[in-house]
């Protein structure tokens, strides 16, 4: 899949799949790509992600 964060108009099955799209899109968003870059380079990124998972909840819905 490719994703334009700034074009962001996929279609999904149902609301739920929307948003976490968008939370998910938001924290990558957030986090800038240097940090991304940066922290991948440290492998750092992962459990921060991972958090963001568990705290949406993400594979709960």
């Amino acid at each position: 899949m490719l994703l334009n964060p700034h074009e962001h108009n996929r279609p999904y099955h149902d609301e739920t799949s929307t948003e976490i799209m968008r939370k998910t899109i938001e924290f990558f968003e957030n986090k800038g790509r240097r940090r991304i870059k940066e922290d991948d380079h440290e492998r750092v990124w992962y459990s921060d992600f991972l958090d963001f998972v568990a705290r949406e909840k993400i594979f709960a819905k």
